[in-house]
């Protein structure tokens, strides 16, 4: 995530995309899970997004921005490459807005939920308020749905739900906590 103004661009935030095995876009995590924050590739990630971010300033382009890249692992060795450049808000934007302003420091995990059959939102966050899983400001940890799809009659097929922790782990426990306490969802959606 970059945030271009007219004298800097900023590098806001490091994320990973959850895919399915057909590479179907299903929500995000950040930290990355697979990248610790001495690792060589976060450097490397960060020196080509760098690189975007200024390619995008100089070309006068202000306002948010991401980088996406293409990691392969292969025989002990890891290719980073750019592979798109989203000069506009994506899926990401949003939840890492909330969670740096929210949790600064913490990890965060967001997931697209079905639910079948659809339901109220006044359901879903009841649901949420009495198991002690909705977000509250000055908290540590939490669910904020951040999402509704809506169909005609005003029930909801589909949410993106973002978990809030001070550590990865604790996003996942956070996750499954709540889709046991919802009603009855399927345990995860494409955007």
């Amino acid at each position: 995530q970059l945030f271009l103004n007219d004298e800097t661009v900023i590098l806001y935030d490091l994320t990973d995309q959850i895919l399915t095995t057909a590479s179907v876009h299903q929500g995000n995590v950040s930290p990355p899970p697979w990248l610790t924050s001495s690792d060589s590739n976060r450097t490397e990630i960060l020196r080509q997004a760098s690189l975007v971010g200024e390619w995008l300033h100089r070309r006068d382009y202000r306002g948010t921005a991401s980088v996406d890249f293409h990691v392969t692992f292969r025989r002990k060795q890891v290719e980073i490459r750019v592979c798109e450049v989203n000069a506009r808000v994506t899926g990401a934007t949003y939840p890492a807005l909330l969670a740096h302003h929210f949790t600064p420091g913490g990890a965060w995990l967001m997931r697209n939920i079905r639910f079948d059959p659809p339901v109220s939102s006044s359901s879903i966050l009841r649901s949420l308020r009495q198991s002690g899983l909705l977000f509250a400001t000055g908290e540590t940890s939490g669910v904020i749905p951040i999402n509704f799809n809506n169909l005609s009659d005003g029930s909801i097929a589909k949410g993106q739900f973002l978990c809030l922790a001070p550590s990865l782990d604790e996003t996942a426990e956070l996750l499954s906590r709540a889709q046991s306490h919802l009603p009855p969802n399927d345990t995860s959606d494409r955007d």
